[in-house]
């Protein structure tokens, strides 16, 4: 069985901090949560450079990506972007 958690649910911690405590918790894989308002992972740093993101994911701990969460309004080219 796979578990799944979401970045939201730990919204203020670091990416890296989050995905290390959800990864001590148990959880498989992780939900990318996107939010301009928080500092955690916004959608423009993610369009500015996603291999960033990638890597930095990757060394915070050995979860996989599940899904993505986009908050907020964000218009069509966020949404391409992402």
């Amino acid at each position: 069985m796979q578990l799944a958690a979401s970045t939201r649910s730990l919204w203020d911690l670091s990416f890296s901090d989050a995905c290390v405590q959800l990864q001590e918790l148990g959880f498989d894989s992780v939900e990318l949560c996107l939010d301009e308002r928080l500092e955690q992972l916004k959608p423009s740093k993610v369009i500015a450079d996603p291999d960033s993101v990638a890597l930095q994911m990757k060394e915070a701990s050995r979860l996989a990506a599940s899904s993505v969460f986009l908050e907020g309004e964000n218009d069509r080219s966020v949404f391409e972007g992402v």
